[in-house]
C-alpha cells in the first residue's frame, strides 16, 4: 500500500469511530430535549383552539401576501349564442 492509501484508510476509520461514538450522544441529547419539551407542556390545547389558531394564521398570511399572490376569482366565459 502507498502512504496515501494508508492515510486515507486511517482517516476513514477515524471518522467511522467518531460517528459511532457520536450517535449515542446525539440520541441521548434528543431524548433529553423531547422530555424537556413534554415537561414544559402542562396542558394540551383543545382541538377547537388548534383549529382557531390555524384559521387565525391563515388569515394573517392572507393579509400579509401581496395582492398579486392572492387568488383571484375569474368568471367563466361562455361562448356567444
Amino acid at each position: 500500500m502507498s502512504i496515501e492509501s494508508e492515510a486515507i484508510d486511517e482517516m476513514v476509520s477515524a471518522v467511522g469511530n467518531g460517528v459511532e461514538r457520536a450517535i449515542p450522544l446525539v440520541e441521548q441529547l434528543a431524548k433529553e430535549v423531547i422530555s424537556d419539551a413534554f415537561k414544559g407542556a402542562e396542558q394540551k390545547p383543545s382541538v377547537r383552539q388548534a383549529l382557531n389558531d390555524i384559521k387565525r394564521s391563515r388569515q394573517q398570511k392572507a393579509l400579509t401576501q401581496p395582492p398579486a399572490a392572492q387568488k383571484t376569482v375569474k368568471p367563466k366565459v361562455r361562448g356567444a349564442r
